[in-house]
């Protein structure tokens, strides 16, 4: 794998964990980062897990609502 270097791993596992709906602070105490902001760089967050977060949300604020009727 010549297109694979070692520093790619840094990215490649803190996104895998973000996008299977990890904890930032977990993934940074992970990395061994002090400050959270720096492992936001490390963790892209993919339009798929956005699509569930916002989905989860939703589900939760429904139930909120019907829990008030």
């Amino acid at each position: 794998m010549k297109w694979l270097r070692l520093h790619d791993l840094r990215h490649l596992g803190p996104s895998k964990l973000a996008s299977q709906g990890e904890s930032i602070y977990i993934i940074s105490k992970l990395l061994g980062h002090r400050n959270v902001r720096t492992s936001e760089r490390y963790s892209a967050v993919s339009d798929a897990a956005l699509k569930r977060a916002s989905q989860n949300l939703s589900e939760i604020l429904d139930k909120a609502s019907s829990v008030r009727e």
